[in-house]
């Protein structure tokens, strides 16, 4: 269980600091606020378990901490630095999107011919 927390405390503070540029480029003082954040959220991940399970928590005390956590985000900005687009994941998405346009049949109307295809089905000579 220890371990657990342990990889999940530390999967938490890279990912902060990710969000944030990368651990090369910050200060040790916002470093130190991810792992402050970092530590607050395992504490309420754990209170979310018991109460997930039925246990009584105190609510204030999770309240506070939320409270905080949210301080902490403040003070090193919630922000997300963008990655440089995937161009073949932007192409698979424009295929797609074209495919579902491309197809326009509702569902069970296949049977029924369009009122240009009506004339396709007689015979020559027949009205």
């Amino acid at each position: 269980m220890a371990a657990r927390l342990g990889r999940e405390w530390s999967d938490l503070i890279f990912a902060h600091t990710n969000d944030l540029g990368s651990a090369e480029t910050l200060s040790e003082a916002q470093i130190s606020i991810c792992r402050r954040a970092a530590t607050l959220e395992c504490e309420l991940e754990a209170m979310e378990g018991r109460m997930s399970a039925g246990r009584p928590i105190e609510i204030e005390v999770y309240g506070r901490l939320c409270g905080r956590l949210c301080r902490l985000f403040e003070m090193i900005g919630v922000r997300r630095v963008t990655r440089a687009p995937d161009p073949l994941n932007d192409l698979a998405w424009a295929f797609a999107v074209g495919a579902r346009a491309l197809d326009d049949d509702e569902p069970g109307d296949e049977d029924q011919p369009l009122p240009i295809e009506e004339g396709f089905d007689r015979e020559p000579g027949e009205a």
